[in-house]
Formats: C-alpha cells, sequence, structure tokens
C-alpha cells in the first residue's frame, strides 16, 4: 500500500486536498482491484486533476502498467489527453 508521504505529488495543488489526494493514492495502491476506481462529480470539481495525477503517479509506479481512462465526451478526453501530455514522455 501506498501512503501520501511516498508519493511526491507533480501537481502540488492535490496535496492541499484531502479527497484528491486520498483518491490518487487509493488509485496507486490498487484498493478497489479489481473493480475499477470512478471518479465523478460536477464540472470544475478537480476531476481532471486528481485523473491525470493518478496516471502520472501508476505509470511512474508502475510502468508496465494498463491503464484505461474513460470520459463522457470527446472534449473530455482531449482535455485529458492534453494535461498527461505534458507529463509523459
Amino acid at each position: 500500500s501506498v501512503s501520501l508521504p511516498e508519493l511526491r505529488m507533480f501537481n502540488r495543488q492535490l496535496e492541499k486536498n484531502p479527497e484528491q489526494s486520498r483518491a490518487v493514492c487509493q488509485i496507486v495502491a490498487g484498493s478497489s482491484k479489481p473493480a475499477p476506481y470512478i471518479i465523478f462529480g460536477p464540472p470544475g470539481t478537480g476531476k481532471t486533476v486528481t485523473v491525470v495525477e493518478a496516471i502520472i503517479q501508476v505509470s511512474r509506479t508502475d510502468p508496465s502498467a494498463h491503464i484505461l481512462a474513460c470520459a463522457p465526451s470527446n472534449t473530455a478526453a482531449d482535455l485529458l489527453c492534453e494535461r498527461l501530455r505534458v507529463h509523459m514522455n
């Protein structure tokens, strides 16, 4: 299990939000396996920021991990890709 102090958040703003930080840690630790970890909420609540951080952390923690990210629209998927592109090689 991975705890928050063991993870260096790439987006430091997440450290100020315990719910987002906890979600990232739970995703990295795989606490919902085999079920998917679902993040939902109204616009502007930090879903994209949380998902981007979680994907970065999982890919750095386990480079062989297979990650599936779904979004409700092409626009939302494009935004996720744009934000990830900054951090991924």
